[in-house]
Order: C-alpha cells, then sequence, then structure tokens
C-alpha cells in the first residue's frame, strides 16, 4: 500500500515564515514499516514528542516518551497497522510513523509522529 499526499498542505502550527513555507509543500509517500525502519521511526517519534513539549511549554520526560521497545512490540504484533511516511525527495528519510492495532475487523489507533 503506498499513498501520496502533494503539497500545498496548510502550514504547520508552531511554524513560522520560511520553514512553514517548506513543510507545506513536502511531499511524502507512505509506505508498510520494516524493522529496517526502526531505528529512524524512534528518532522520528522522539524528535515529534520534543517538538510538542516545547510547544505546549512542558518539561520533556527522563525517558523516550515512546520508547523502541514499544515500537518494535506493535511491528512484531501488528505489522499491518504500522505505517512510514517517507520523503519523495529522499525515500530513505522516514518523516513520519503511525503505529496502530490491525487484527481480524478491529482497527484501533494507536500512535501518530509526523515531523
Amino acid at each position: 500500500m503506498s499513498t501520496e499526499s502533494k503539497g500545498p498542505a496548510r502550514p504547520r502550527r508552531g511554524l513560522t515564515g520560511a520553514r512553514a513555507e517548506e513543510a507545506a509543500v513536502i511531499t511524502s509517500a507512505v509506505r508498510a514499516m520494516t524493522f529496517d525502519d526502526l531505528p529512524q521511526v524512534a528518532s522520528v517519534t522522539e524528535t515529534a514528542f520534543a517538538a510538542l513539549h516545547r510547544r505546549e511549554d512542558r518539561a520533556a520526560p527522563a525517558a523516550a516518551a515512546i520508547p523502541a521497545l514499544l515500537i518494535r512490540t506493535r511491528l512484531t504484533a501488528d505489522p499491518a497497522g504500522c505505517f512510514v511516511a517517507v520523503s519523495q525527495q529522499d525515500p530513505g528519510l522516514i518523516t513520519g510513523a503511525l503505529l496502530s492495532v490491525a487484527r481480524d475487523h478491529t482497527g484501533c489507533y494507536y500512535l501518530d509522529s509526523w515531523l
């Protein structure tokens, strides 16, 4: 499964000027997550949660917001519910991740972390 999202998109909250314009025109493709993606997924997730904490003026947690083991466990248990967004300009660059429970006829959103 691969879907495409192309700009112009609405500017992201908290971004201004050139950074907002850059974020608004990023194009991404969505694909299934693999175990090779785990280090980048962990990094993107930490970056996204750190930005959220800064934006909300909260202290960052002492440990990882979403531990790498949790990401690996979700991918192992529910590979059909784990996806990454990759930059079309650089397909090796993961720009977001989605972890969910997808079993039988049940689906449940779990985590959405996009940069």
